[in-house]
């Protein structure tokens, strides 16, 4: 893991994505091919860039906390989560562990952090899933190309944080799926919305070099 001597915008961590709900759960998502028989083709997988906005409605604020930012997944090696508004903050979901960047602009791990289950949920994997919630198709036909689940916890972790989890996501290829929409449902009331859009941009040295 290289240190990124890259000085955030911002001084205050705001805890985004599934970490405002439960910061003990939190991940990477990574994926490879293995057993591939001379008859299956390579699916090579692509690094993927896009855009997130994200939603919170916490009880019993009236205004609901709203933040925005990019992303880049690389299915083998992790995410990169940047949060541009309202405030910048840079985490990396990696192999081995969850990394935030820091005041001094350089990229520190985070302990105790349990990476299985947001694994499973940005990577979409039901079989993982499984281990956390039921899972139940939903008939979503404003999109061919998307498909949604229900997740209804299974485990008592779970149950204690979420009534249910609404997972929308595109297939890019047979190797690769990406989240368009992730909605949490907590037990304690609070929602929060994200939706995710893939951009056409490259990934740039700089971004790649943090997976590095």
């Amino acid at each position: 893991m290289a240190l990124i001597n890259i000085k955030p915008l911002g001084i205050k961590q705001i805890l985004l994505f599934i970490f405002i709900s439960f910061p003990s759960y939190s991940s990477l998502a990574s994926s490879a091919i293995e057993g591939v028989t001379d008859a299956q083709p390579v699916v090579k997988l692509e690094p993927l860039k896009g855009t997130f906005s994200q939603i919170k409605n916490i009880k019993p604020l009236k205004r609901p906390f709203k933040s925005a930012g990019r992303f880049v997944y690389l299915p083998n090696k992790g995410l990169l989560w940047h949060t541009q508004k309202p405030v910048d903050s840079v985490k990396l979901f990696a192999n081995n562990g969850v990394y935030q960047l820091n005041k001094q602009g350089l990229m520190q791990k985070e302990a105790q952090l349990d990476n299985d289950f947001f694994l499973a949920l940005f990577a979409a994997d039901e079989q993982k899933l499984s281990a956390f919630f039921n899972t139940e198709v939903l008939d979503d036909k404003t999109s061919v190309q998307t498909s949604c689940l229900a997740l209804t916890p299974i485990t008592n972790t779970m149950q204690s944080l979420f009534e249910k989890i609404i997972l929308c996501v595109n297939e890019i290829n047979s190797g690769t799926k990406i989240p368009t929409k992730i909605e949490l449902i907590e037990a304690k009331g609070n929602n929060t919305e994200i939706l995710l859009q893939l951009s056409s941009d490259k990934v740039s040295p700089e971004e790649f070099a943090y997976f590095e």
